[in-house]
């Protein structure tokens, strides 16, 4: 359990970019998992392999991971089934459109391809999630102990020794890893120096978006490209912009004339048949919208 804690220090020690307004466009595909027991296959066998890659021998330790994992996963099943439609992507390519300010920490985001704009505010803990096409929305509390989404992607880590980089899809980019504390089972070549302290380093799904041309820091919450299977969910997305930007503070005002929807549930069946029936999605737009409510025409 040692070795899942540090790994989530090593979070816990990011720094702050130091831009208050940034634009983020990012492009993917979604296969969604309908059979609870294919995808709890998938998890286990995914812990497995976690728990001997990380040496994790203790036998309460293991057992505890295995729980979790198996606990984790049905509960996200179960809410993904109630809410795919409302907070999630059905089958198929989408392209969502972000807009961070950090000062304010909160965020936009907008999917012309379900005709949905979520805003999240971390300072205030309120969430909406709108669909302007049918003129309703859901409003919900973001849980207080959550740590701010924003602040989260927008965080950066000094890159270990010894990592190489590439170029992709115009961004500067290194592999994806997790870290755990060296133990007589390390292998020396997997051995690095990260803030200061010797850790041994997995490597895992993704390339991740470099700070700045000297490769000294990189943004552990966005990838450049990735794909991976959840159990849930099999997903690949790439990064197509990530800039400075200014942003327009009506983003995140919602308009008059919304209806506030009560169930979460009733609502996403409701989303899902406006889909079937074409009533949601937009054209998706060539340039990042600078106000993302007048996308969709009155």
């Amino acid at each position: 359990m040692k070795k899942i804690i540090f790994s989530l220090l090593l979070i816990s020690l990011s720094t702050m970019a130091f831009a208050q307004q940034w634009l983020l466009t990012e492009e993917g595909s979604v296969k969604n998992n309908e059979d609870m027991e294919t995808g709890l296959a998938t998890v286990k066998q995914a812990a497995e392999k976690a728990i001997k890659q990380q040496h994790i021998i203790n036998p309460l330790t293991k057992a505890l991971v295995r729980k979790t994992t198996t606990s984790i996963y049905k509960k996200t099943f179960k809410r993904m089934q109630e809410e795919r439609y409302i907070t999630s992507y059905p089958d198929g390519d989408y392209t969502v459109f972000g807009k961070y300010d950090v000062s304010n920490d909160r965020v936009v985001f907008f999917a012309p391809h379900v005709g949905r704009i979520i805003i999240q505010d971390y300072r205030n803990r309120n969430q909406i999630i709108a669909f302007p096409q049918l003129k309703i929305y859901i409003e919900t509390d973001i849980d207080k102990k959550a740590p701010s989404a924003v602040a989260a992607f927008v965080a950066t880590k000094p890159v270990p020794e010894g990592v190489e980089f590439i170029d992709l899809n115009g961004f500067r980019a290194m592999e994806n890893f997790v870290a755990a504390p060296v133990t007589a089972e390390s292998l020396p070549e997997n051995i690095v120096v990260y803030q200061g302290q010797k850790v041994e380093k997995f490597p895992v799904a993704g390339q991740m978006l470099m700070v700045t041309p000297d490769d000294k820091f990189f943004y552990p919450s966005i990838y450049v490209e990735t794909s991976e299977s959840t159990g849930v969910q099999d997903l690949s997305k790439r990064t197509t912009q990530w800039e400075e930007g200014n942003i327009d503070p009506q983003n995140f005002v919602l308009p008059e004339g919304y209806t506030k929807a009560k169930d979460i549930k009733k609502l996403n069946k409701q989303v899902q048949k406006a889909l079937e029936d074409n009533q949601l999605g937009i054209e998706i737009p060539q340039t990042h919208p600078d106000n993302f409510w007048s996308c969709f025409a009155e």
